[in-house]
């Protein structure tokens, strides 16, 4: 199995022999693939057991693997269940009651309704000028060619 390093310079040494003529965009890709495996490899835990776990590693067997995972799926079971029940079980207070959102229904402002006539006012005049313009003045204009 190749390990980080070894994977690097394999994927690397087939950029720099297939793609010679990309210098600078090669000197980028390898510099951000170098950063990206620096930062995975911080991230990957390490792999020392321990000691008294060290000779389990080979022993298990497949029927205690099928309880192992028996044994996760219910606790994922169990996990997802509290998750789902625990926001319905911190109920308020018979006493209190609960907040409900309300759509309240407001009268416009001054400014908004000038604001609305002057957008309305301009866009009439605006198509107003745009068909003018295509009637009258297109129509007058010629193009000569020499």
């Amino acid at each position: 199995m190749l390990d980080a390093a070894q994977f690097k310079s394999n994927i690397f040494q087939g950029l720099f022999q297939g793609l010679g003529h990309n210098a600078i965009l090669l000197i980028k890709c390898y510099s951000f693939i170098k950063r990206f495996a620096c930062l995975m490899e911080e991230q990957v835990p390490a792999s020392n057991f321990p000691p008294d776990q060290q000779g389990l590693i080979g022993q298990i067997t497949p029927e205690q693997l099928e309880q192992l995972k028996a044994r996760a799926r219910e606790a994922a079971i169990m996990q997802t269940y509290q998750q789902q029940v625990a926001p319905s079980a911190v109920a308020t207070p018979p006493g209190v009651p609960q907040q409900q959102v309300v759509y309240v229904k407001r009268q416009l402002t001054v400014a908004e309704i000038i604001l609305m006539l002057l957008l309305s006012c301009g866009l009439v005049f605006g198509v107003q000028l745009a068909v003018s313009f295509a009637v009258n003045t297109l129509p007058r204009i010629e193009i000569k060619m020499k």
